[in-house]
Parts: structure tokens; sequence; C-alpha cells
């Protein structure tokens, strides 16, 4: 994973701006490695795993498992029902009912439930009643956030633009390749305190991305991710570039974690970008409108 992770730079930024700007120096983050990088040394990175609680029916449990993982996105850290990465927490719980309410004895470790440090959180049971998941959902996810997660960010589209950024599904991979890419985008650039929206709104930019394999040195494959950002007319308003070389096992076996790099990587970019673009290009003008 470290290798993989030093590898994982942006190697240009472009920008088109609609007005006469002057083109920046191609872009590179100052800290490309894991150590004495913050945004790479954040606690809540790898994700959580999401097992089914124990003592319930497994529709129950799996819908339950959606709930906690969407409240935990909501929080900015990726979540997994089926299976995360090598450094993923995982969530495991079971059903106890030796009260007069029964309770999900919730257990957060390192590996699994049965090794590692282990952390204790305690809800109530939903019943068969799917309106009752969100809100032990929230408070399972509020308990985990504070367990693992550093302050927020200051928002700072508190004194910028008022954007929100639609990532479209990302052409290229695999679908679920690309889903999970695309989810792992979403949370960086919330970890940039941009806005994301999930659906297109009136009042968002478009955020576009194809990824590229290719044949390259010493039997591995070269990973090159373009990204574009575009108005709500379509028109270009600047664009990023990032690869790097990694292994067939890697892809194979290390996906969502390079995807994790690559997101990481490309939402710095991102920020970077959009602050240089100037509010006046973002809006059409009124002969294009």
């Amino acid at each position: 994973m470290s290798r993989v992770l030093d590898r994982v730079s942006l190697m240009a930024l472009a920008m088109v701006l609609a007005s006469c700007q002057p083109l920046p120096q191609p872009f590179r983050p100052a800290q490309s490695k894991k150590e004495g990088n913050p945004l790479l040394q954040l606690p809540d990175r790898a994700g959580v795993l999401i097992r089914p609680v124990e003592g319930m029916s497994p529709d129950t449990a799996r819908a339950l498992s959606d709930a906690v993982a969407a409240a935990l996105v909501k929080r900015n850290i990726p979540a997994f029902t089926t299976s995360g990465n090598r450094q993923s927490l995982v969530l495991g719980g079971r059903v106890n009912e030796r009260g007069t309410t029964p309770q999900i004895d919730w257990r957060l470790s390192k590996e699994d439930m049965s090794g590692g440090k282990i952390v204790r959180i305690v809800t109530a049971a939903p019943s068969e009643r799917t309106e009752e998941f969100a809100p032990i959902a929230a408070r399972t996810a509020a308990a985990i956030a504070a367990l693992i997660q550093r302050p927020a960010l200051r928002d700072r589209t508190a004194d910028i633009k008022k954007r929100y950024l639609y990532i479209a599904p990302i052409s290229g991979p695999p679908r679920d390749a690309a889903a999970v890419l695309r989810d792992e985008l979403e949370a960086a650039l919330r970890r940039q305190a941009l806005r994301v929206s999930t659906t297109m709104r009136e009042d968002s930019l478009a955020v576009a991305g194809n990824i590229k394999l290719l044949d390259s040195k010493a039997g591995k494959k070269r990973v090159s991710v373009d990204w574009a950002v575009l108005r709500k007319d379509g028109k270009e308003l600047g664009n990023l570039s990032q690869s790097n070389d990694v292994t067939a096992v890697e892809l194979d076996r290390d996906w969502p974690a390079i995807a994790r790099e690559i997101a990481v990587s490309a939402a710095k970019g991102l920020r970077e970008l959009l602050d240089k673009i100037p509010e006046t290009a973002i809006e059409p003008p009124l002969t294009e409108r």
C-alpha cells in the first residue's frame, strides 16, 4: 500500500478559463508521500466495514448496515457493507435482549470482533420498521465520528462562490470500480470543505472523469485519470490529469485503497483549480443561455 501511495501524485494541472486569465504553472501536491501529509494521515481515511448485526433477520440486518453506511458517508467517513480494504476498521454488532428494551452492542475494532482494539457503542435495537433505522444509524455514526475523526475543517466555501459539485459517472473502468472512485472523490472533496451534490442541480458544476489503463514498463500498468470541470452548459472551465504505474496484482487486490489515494490528490487539485476560476467564468453569458 505504501508503495502505491508514494507513486500517487498529480502530474499536471491545466486551466482553461472563459475569460482572459493567465495559465498557472503545472500543479503538484507539495507532499505526495504518506509521511508528513496531514490529509493522508486522517484516522478515518481507511473507512469502516459494517458487518450485519447478529440476532436480526438477514434482511433487517442488511438494511441497518446500509443505513449506518449512509450515515457515515454523510460524515465524510468512507463506509462499506461488502468489503473494505486492509486498513479498514470493522463495525460489528449483536442484539442484547437481557434488559427491558432490546439494544445493539456495537464493537468497532481494528481487524475483527475478536482482535485489535475494541470500542463499545450501545444503541437501541430497531424493530422491522425501516423508519427506525435512520435515527439509530445517525447515533451510531456520530459515536464513530467522535472516536476517529479530527475536528472538522473550517467551511472554506463560506466566503467564496456558493456552488455545488456534481461528480458525473466516471468512464473507462468497470462500473463497480468506477463507483468506488466516485464515492471516494465525493468524500475527499467534502474534506476540502467543498459542497458536493449527488444530483445535478441548477447551481452545480459538473466534474467529469475518465480512466485509461495502458501497458507500462516492467509489466506494470499505467493508470491515467483525466478530470474536467464543466459548467451547466457543458463548457469546460478547467482540467487536471493524474497517472501512476501499478502492478496488475495491486489493481486487483488494492483498488479501494488506490482509488482513495487518487481521490485525495484529485480533490486537492480540484480545490486549487476552483480557487482560480473567477465567478464571471462560471455563469454562461446571457447570449449563450
